[in-house]
């Protein structure tokens, strides 16, 4: 998209407007008929020889009243109120209406030049006298009033044309005029126009700017007084002064100094860095004895940035000795009274991070860090920074918590109740027998999850061959550990049946059978066939076994077994059951069990099952028989179908292992809270241990506190000086260690959950990445090898450039020496990864690449760019010197002036890089005067090591 400059747009009836404009001597304005303002024959239409004379006049600047500027004014440059604005510039204002700088002017245009009937003029404000502009009159309705003292206040009336023209955006590089009109139609956001008052401002001072009229007309009608009815321009040699001019629209800014963009850029000059050899730390003697050292009164100490030519070899002196004595932690005396007391000794910074008690065995970073006396001074300026902000930092470090207290009081609560079971189950649970424990969980059975089988021992103890009975709280009841029948039966014994009937070796009784010694009646074999229904559907096919029915009208008064022969029992004397069976003296009583019954053993069975019912006696032995065999046999004849056995030993030891407190009590604490994954502990029930996170980076806080600390010589840069230096990443790992021992001292004395092993701080120069892992996981290496993702390279500035244009982009490119000269490829920025303010005049810039990669071949270049925006108009400060080439380098001195302002007259030939023509139209203004983004580059190798 391109922007095109359009010196006249006239919409409406004005564009039919006959009388040229011919300047300051341009004709009175007359009456046109509508037939000429219309373009249409009157005699053609109404018939006859005579036409309708029918006289019109448009309207003018007289019959203007006011200006909108909510609807109106897009822009102004500078903005209402702006400070230090750039004295090269141009004051413009922009309207949304294209045509609204000529839509009023009384005359046509004249070879592409036309009046404004409206312009731009700009006023200094005394700095004790009273302001050129009244706004009184806006009290009473009508325009403001700026009043001139004399002509030369005011650009040349006869140059108004040149100062204001429209703008459209436009696809490609040229358009036709149905283009534009389609545009100005159909596509109103493309579109404005635009008003320049080439006035030549002063540095720091104060200017008001006015849109005033450029007709008599137009300046009497707005102040209320009899409208001139010519095209008088409003000010000339003529007008009387002091002269006032009604405002439309007005706003006031302030000028700087004088110095653009470009010329601020040009004006930077590249210099060594300060303090190449360092800052001198004194450490001969810093208080105590056994770190006194004379000869280490000029040790060189290097900032968080230092040269690159700057090598800081390590400290050797005896104090190392000293310190290694010093900075230990956990050291007593003992005094002549035999009381012990702690040693307080120097901090052994990052001790607590990798568990050392003393600088003598720490590793090496963190012996090299509390035995030089450079990097405690940069550790202690972390604890400083740390002492300066304790409040802010620990009410972050409470906020992060959240509940972490109250997690805490749970786990501790539950670490109580895991010793406490543990203690039971120890004492009261492990030294029963297996059968035992398996009484104890059957009250939990049916939710106590067995590891490695998924199930409950309820859900394994129903599949299996196990009685439910034997996991009932009747049964668990009976035999309980120290009851009457415990009492009475072994160990062994009682294990012996459980564990029997498991194996299959013991056969339970399926129902209600009698004693030995009994005799077998009819209820005792209905009994059995009713308890051994589950034992029947347990085989491939269920059968419901039947007795045959004794005729309803019979009476049951005995029930006989006769002719029992040898089978079971003895004879004896007659016994009489409960109710009205009796057994005659003589009769064989046989015990049946179900074990021992077969379909051989039932068709072989002696004896006879008879029933007396008064009348008859009903012989049942065959049914009965026949009741027995369809009960047993499909259990028997399905062996390979028998429920498995549970396993006892091994599921009570699985029941064991479930209920273990270590494991279960943690486990349903933990399910019910919610702990990150990097706070937790082996131990799931341990107190959470937290390092609060701040991500700001460190160097904000130490450009606080000692700025020359990270760059030392800061004082002795000049102004409009850029260098480039190297990050010391021995000086940020100490500074960083020293804030996060500072600070898990001070969540320690303030209760927070810590162990002191943690690392809140990560980053020095970047706020979006850390620079340091957990110091924990630092084991080895050299202090500063643990730095990772920051800087190498980091340019510094002093300008006032950055604070004068905030918007100034800064970055580096690499160098291109493909064509055989070497020189910047602004097709690959590379953006700063961190920025700064060292004070109001100070900024630095760090890169990622190293000091090699930027000054070898091709290397790379550091730019400065002016940051892209609305359209700017005014002329370099400092031209080329007589008529220039390409528009961007004309300058003030290259252009006529009159007085204040600038003369468009004819000056040359057109621009060789535009083609435009200076002088020859308010669109050939606008090309010749927009200012161009500027953006200068300079190779590193100028900035590092000796420019």
């Amino acid at each position: 998209m391109s922007l095109l400059f359009v010196s006249v747009v006239r919409e409406g009836l004005s564009s039919t407007l006959a009388i040229p404009d011919t300047g300051v001597s341009s004709a009175e304005l007359t009456d046109r008929q509508l037939a000429d303002l219309l373009k249409f024959n009157a005699s053609a239409i109404l018939g006859g020889s005579s036409a309708a004379t029918v006289p019109i006049q448009t309207f003018g600047p007289a019959q203007v009243d006011g200006m909108d500027p909510t609807r109106l004014v897009l822009r102004t440059d500078p903005p209402p109120s702006a400070q230090g604005f750039d004295t090269s510039l141009f004051p413009l204002i922009e309207f949304d209406v294209p045509g609204l700088p000529w839509m009023f002017t009384p005359l046509a245009a004249n070879n592409n030049r036309l009046r404004p009937w409206l312009a731009l003029v700009v006023l200094p404000v005394g700095a004790d006298g009273p302001s050129p502009l009244d706004i009184e009159p806006l009290k009473h309705g009508r325009l403001a009033v700026l009043t001139v003292n004399q002509l030369a206040d005011l650009p040349p009336i006869d140059d108004t044309w040149a100062w204001a023209h429209a703008q459209f955006a436009v696809v490609g590089a040229t358009a036709t005029a149905a283009d534009l009109t389609a545009l100005v139609r159909d596509h109103h956001e493309a579109t404005l126009s635009r008003l320049l008052c080439p006035r030549r401002l002063s540095v720091r001072q104060h200017y008001v700017a006015c849109v005033v009229p450029t007709f008599e007309a137009g300046r009497t009608a707005g102040l209320k007084q009899t409208p001139d009815q010519t095209a008088n321009p409003a000010w000339g040699p003529k007008a009387i002064f002091p002269l006032q001019l009604p405002v439309y629209y007005s706003w006031e800014f302030f000028t700087g100094d004088a110095a653009n963009f470009e010329q601020s850029v040009r004006q930077l000059r590249s210099i060594a860095p300060p303090a190449k050899a360092g800052r001198v730390l004194d450490a001969s003697d810093p208080g105590r004895d056994v770190v006194r050292d004379a000869g280490a009164s000029a040790l060189p100490l290097a900032g968080a940035l230092r040269p690159d030519t700057l090598q800081v070899p390590s400290y050797t002196g005896p104090a190392v000795a000293g310190y290694e004595r010093l900075a230990r932690v956990g050291e007593t005396v003992t005094s002549p009274a035999g009381q012990t007391y702690p040693v307080v000794n120097v901090p052994l910074y990052a001790g607590k991070q990798v568990g050392a008690t003393s600088a003598a065995s720490a590793p090496g970073w963190v012996h090299e860090l509390n035995t030089d006396p450079r990097h405690r001074v940069a550790a202690a300026l972390g604890a400083k920074i740390v002492q300066n902000n304790q409040e802010a930092l620990m009410g972050s470090a409470w906020d992060q918590a959240g509940d972490l207290a109250e997690v805490n009081r749970r786990l501790r609560r539950a670490r109580l109740g895991r010793a406490a079971s543990a203690g039971i189950v120890k004492r009261h649970i492990t030294p029963l027998a297996d059968v035992q424990q398996l009484a104890v969980f059957a009250s939990v059975a049916s939710r106590l999850a067995l590891a490695g089988v998924n199930r409950t021992l309820a859900g394994l103890a129903a599949d299996s061959r196990l009685p439910a009975l034997v996991l009932s709280p009747n049964y668990t009841a009976l035999t309980r550990p120290g009851g009457r029948i415990a009492r009475r039966l072994s160990t062994d014994a009682a294990r012996g049946v459980v564990t029997g009937i498991d194996a299959g070796t013991i056969e339970p009784d399926r129902g209600i059978a009698v004693r030995p010694g009994e005799m077998v009646t009819l209820k005792n074999v209905t009994d059995v066939v009713r308890g051994g229904r589950p034992a029947a559907r347990r085989g491939p096919v269920a059968r419901t076994p039947g007795v045959t029915p004794v005729p309803a009208a019979a009476v049951v008064q005995e029930i006989k077994v006769a002719d029992a022969g040898s089978v079971g029992g003895s004879k004896g004397s007659s016994l009489t059951l409960k109710g009205p069976f009796t057994i005659p003296g003589g009769a064989t009583i046989a015990r049946i069990s179900p074990a021992t019954l077969s379909p051989q053993s039932l068709a072989e069975m002696p004896g006879r099952v008879m029933v007396a019912t008064g009348r008859a006696t009903i012989d049942v032995t065959d049914a009965n028989k026949k009741a027995l065999a369809a009960m047993f046999t499909p259990a028997l004849q399905d062996s390979a179908a028998q429920p498995p056995a549970l396993g006892v030993a091994q599921v009570a030891a699985q029941a064991l292992t479930a209920i273990d407190p270590e494991k279960c009590i943690a486990k349903g604490v933990r399910a019910r809270m919610t702990i990150p994954a990097n706070l937790a502990s082996a131990d799931q029930l341990e107190d959470v241990l937290a390092a609060p996170r701040f991500d700001a980076p460190l160097s904000v806080d130490l450009i606080r506190i000692a700025p020359d600390l990270l760059l030392p010589g800061l004082d002795e840069i000049a102004l409009d000086r850029v260098f480039a230096v190297v990050s010391n990443p021995a000086f940020v790992q100490a500074l960083l260690a020293g804030a996060n021992y500072e600070m898990m001292r001070e969540l320690r004395w303030r209760g927070f959950p810590t162990d002191e092993r943690g690392t809140s701080f990560h980053r020095f120069w970047r706020a979006d990445a850390d620079e340091i892992p957990d110091l924990n996981t630092v084991r080895a290496g050299a202090l500063g090898s643990a730095v990772t993702g920051g800087a190498d390279v980091v340019v510094v500035v002093r300008s006032s450039l950055l604070a004068r244009f905030p918007g100034t982009q800064i970055f580096s490119v690499p160098g291109d020496a493909s064509s055989g000269t070497l020189k910047p490829n602004f097709d690959n920025p590379v953006l700063p990864i961190f920025k700064g303010q060292l004070s109001s005049d100070v900024a630095f810039f760090g890169f990622g690449f190293t000091a090699q990669a930027a000054t070898g071949t091709p290397g790379q270049y550091l730019v400065f760019q002016q940051p892209a925006g609305a359209p700017s108009f005014g002329l370099d400060l400092v031209g080329a010197g007589g008529f220039p080439a390409n528009a961007s380098d004309l300058g003030w001195n290259d252009v006529t002036m009159t007085g204040s302002f600038v003369k468009a007259e004819k000056l040359g030939p057109a621009f060789a890089d535009n083609g435009a023509t200076w002088g020859d139209s308010a669109a050939d203004q606008a090309v010749s005067t927009l200012q161009q983004p500027v953006r200068a580059a300079i190779h590193f190798r100028q900035l590092l090591g000796t420019p």
